[in-house]
């Protein structure tokens, strides 16, 4: 027993003495045991977070997508029950917005819709599995609590809210497509080709 205090004694007395040298050194997280001010001093860190990766759509592409919509002026009626779980209506209210959509060489639906008073855009896919809508703000980020919901396909009336994975996948990927209908509508493709208009 006694030589297991020593030893603990020995351990509290090195480590006393490595915190005094760290703190003396310069080393940050350390401070003297002597000087308990320094001790008590506010510390600053980085945190090192991950930096949010880029939109795949552009400002420029984006604008060029809600110029396209506006000349077009086409109009959609969205169902209620689906604006309701995206937070967007309550109680049944209907939602009438401007849109752009294209059927691309797979046969799947892609469509982009502008939300009143600037607040943000749903996004829509629409495949053989069912239709998808994202709800997104101005910078093209999910809204959350509830971003997506999907309409399997032959289940009228059910909808089915979006795992977050998934959601930014669908996201990305579709923001990808109208990155390249934006290029078409003013001409080239993403490899800076020339194409016809959609």
């Amino acid at each position: 027993m006694k030589s297991m205090m020593k030893l603990l004694g020995l351990f509290f007395g090195l480590a006393i003495l490595v915190n005094g040298a760290n703190a003396e050194s310069g080393l940050p997280g350390t401070a003297s045991m002597t000087s308990p001010a320094t001790a008590d001093a506010p510390r600053s860190f980085a945190v090192n977070t991950p930096a949010k990766p880029a939109s795949p759509l552009s400002a420029e592409q984006l604008q060029t997508i809600l110029e396209d919509m506006q000349k077009r002026k086409k109009q959609a009626v969205l169902n209620a029950k689906l604006t309701d779980l995206l937070g967007l209506t309550k109680s049944g209210e209907v939602l009438t917005l401007l849109y752009r959509a294209v059927k691309d060489d797979q046969g799947i639906y892609h469509g982009f819709f502008r939300l009143n008073g600037n607040t943000g855009y749903l996004v829509l896919q629409r495949t053989k599995k069912g239709v998808t809508m994202c709800h997104v703000d101005m910078d093209l980020n999910p809204v959350y609590p509830v971003s997506a919901v999907t309409n399997p396909v032959g289940q009228p009336g059910v909808y089915v809210v979006t795992p977050r994975p998934e959601i930014e996948k669908m996201l990305h990927d579709e923001l990808l497509v109208w990155a390249d209908i934006a290029n078409q509508i003013v001409g080239t493709n993403s490899q800076g080709t020339a194409t016809s208009r959609p």
